[in-house]
């Protein structure tokens, strides 16, 4: 990516690349929401490191992977970040200035690494807001398909990659082949996906999760919901 910049603007991160003169935004990817951001600084690895007032993210454009840094946790000390009070040396230290003090970090290639092959298990099941293992139909999803009556108006899925020593670190993406025409990425923290309103018909969800050091798993979850048609 020798031929590309990177900025930001209204809080989108933008990429541009001088050879085809295209701008490409990296917000999504990146999990940006719109925050006000204080500066983009790239380190020798092409990494984008994102400073906003409320967190640092890490992210690695060429595979999609970032890690996020919040202040007021244990690991990052920081009450709150200053705007312009970062500096990146060029040799292996990122600065961040807040309160109350400064702290850095040195750019490493962790998000370069081989993913770990991290599973999804899906954890739960509700349909009008009751689990079908509450009821007397607890199938597995994941060996048989799950039947939907028609009157059945509402649907979430609940999923987890049961690595909670790394909760702020695990983040997931979920499409439903027939509704999702790509894969969504759920807010950090996030893991259940809502339907309304499904169409008579066969679907399959799918979801995957990443590892600790925000690299995508190959390991995709999936199962079969079957919508069943309204007999008059």
């Amino acid at each position: 990516m020798a031929n590309c910049g990177w900025g930001q603007a209204r809080g989108e991160i933008l990429m541009y690349d001088s050879e085809r003169k295209e701008v490409a935004e990296h917000s999504i990817a990146c999990g940006m929401k719109g925050d006000i951001i204080n500066n983009v600084i790239v380190d020798n690895y092409n990494h984008i490191w994102i400073i906003t007032n409320q967190a640092v993210k890490e992210y690695n454009p060429r595979n999609g992977a970032y890690r996020s840094y919040y202040t007021g946790t244990s690991d990052f000390l920081l009450n709150r970040l200053l705007s312009r009070a970062s500096y990146y040396d060029g040799k292996g230290e990122i600065f961040f200035g807040g309160i109350s003090g400064i702290i850095s970090i040195p750019p490493s290639q962790q998000l370069e690494s081989i993913p770990e092959q991290v599973v999804t298990y899906i954890t739960d099941i509700t349909v009008k807001g009751k689990s079908i293992w509450d009821s007397g139909l607890a199938e597995d999803p994941l060996k048989k398909s799950v039947r939907i009556n028609p009157d059945d108006q509402s649907l979430e899925i609940n999923f987890s990659s049961l690595d909670y020593h790394n909760l702020e670190q695990v983040r997931y993406a979920y499409r439903l082949e027939g509704v999702d025409n790509d894969w969504v990425y759920p807010e950090e923290g996030k893991n259940s996906a809502f339907y309304t309103n499904l169409g008579k018909g066969k679907y399959v969800f799918k979801v995957k999760a990443t590892d600790k050091n925000g690299l995508w798993s190959d390991k995709i979850t999936e199962f079969t919901i079957h919508r069943l048609p309204a007999f008059l």
